[in-house]
């Protein structure tokens, strides 16, 4: 199970805070729904999705990447 720090350094790997955002998370059972901010990677998203909290850090960050750009 990866931490929320891990997780957004997946996704904003140079910490610039440019590329997808985490603002809240809500776990329930072994899905965690996130609330996230798009950045050059999905400008102008703001939408909630979902991982699998039981996949890695990268997986969840593979998850959350696909939701905000799809």
């Amino acid at each position: 199970m990866a931490t929320v720090t891990e997780i957004q350094d997946q996704l904003d790997p140079q910490g610039l805070g440019t590329r997808i955002r985490l603002i809240r998370r809500f776990r329930v059972s072994t899905t965690d729904t996130w609330y996230a901010l798009g950045g050059v990677d999905a400008r102008g998203q703001a939408k909630w999705v979902t991982s699998d909290n039981t996949d890695s850090a990268t997986d969840q960050a593979t998850d959350i990447t696909t939701a905000m750009t799809a």
